[in-house]
């Protein structure tokens, strides 16, 4: 049997992606952005809530060991993919002798829920969509370690519904935004209200 290779010359302007309209494409970018958004916001929300969090240090040892511990940890969480990093946040909100933001258990359920989402939607190879738009993604999961977890996306997707994920996205970022200015301290590299972390000694 001879051997074949794709004739690339001869594939569709744009394919793979070339079934589905330009402005499908333009609503998944704006949904994908939303998302790094999210993940910014939770960075900047992390550093926020420890950073204004007291703990007893009784020596200058101990503090300057404080500070490092703490930025190894930004950096950890800098790199970290968005279900981790809103276990990382929730953990600080609690620990947080400053915060005033009592829904965090509804929050981080949130954000877990749509990390799943995200990876979907990121990480899915698009199916061609049917006569009323809606595209079917070729993505699994794995709950656990078992391979019988395996769970196939069936969530038939379409402009409408990536601008409902888009704004749900917004709205879950505006609430850890929120977490943070309920303390009385501004957000990081904001000019919102509140005081500017950094700039005051309470605790």
């Amino acid at each position: 049997m001879p051997p074949h290779k794709i004739d690339r010359k001869a594939l569709p302007t744009d394919f793979p992606t070339h079934t589905h309209s330009a402005e499908f494409w333009v609503e998944l970018g704006r949904t994908v952005a939303t998302f790094g958004f999210l993940e910014e916001v939770l960075v900047k929300a992390y550093f926020a809530i420890t950073g204004t969090t007291s703990c007893e240090l009784h020596t200058d040892e101990e503090a300057a060991a404080a500070v490092e511990n703490w930025s190894e940890q930004l950096a950890l969480a800098m790199a970290d993919t968005l279900t981790p990093l809103a276990e990382k946040y929730a953990a600080a909100v609690r620990r947080s002798t400053a915060a005033n933001f009592s829904g965090i258990g509804a929050l981080e359920d949130s954000l877990k829920a749509i990390a799943k989402i995200r990876n979907a939607v990121c990480h899915g190879s698009w199916g061609k969509p049917d006569s009323s738009g809606a595209s079917t993604l070729f993505y699994f999961s794995r709950p656990g370690k078992k391979v019988s977890n395996l769970q196939k996306f069936e969530t038939r997707i379409d402009i409408p519904w990536l601008k409902q994920l888009r704004a749900a996205t917004l709205d879950l970022a505006c609430d850890v935004i929120d977490s943070v200015t309920a303390t009385g301290y501004q957000f990081p590299s904001s000019y919102g209200p509140g005081e500017p972390i950094g700039k005051s000694t309470r605790a």
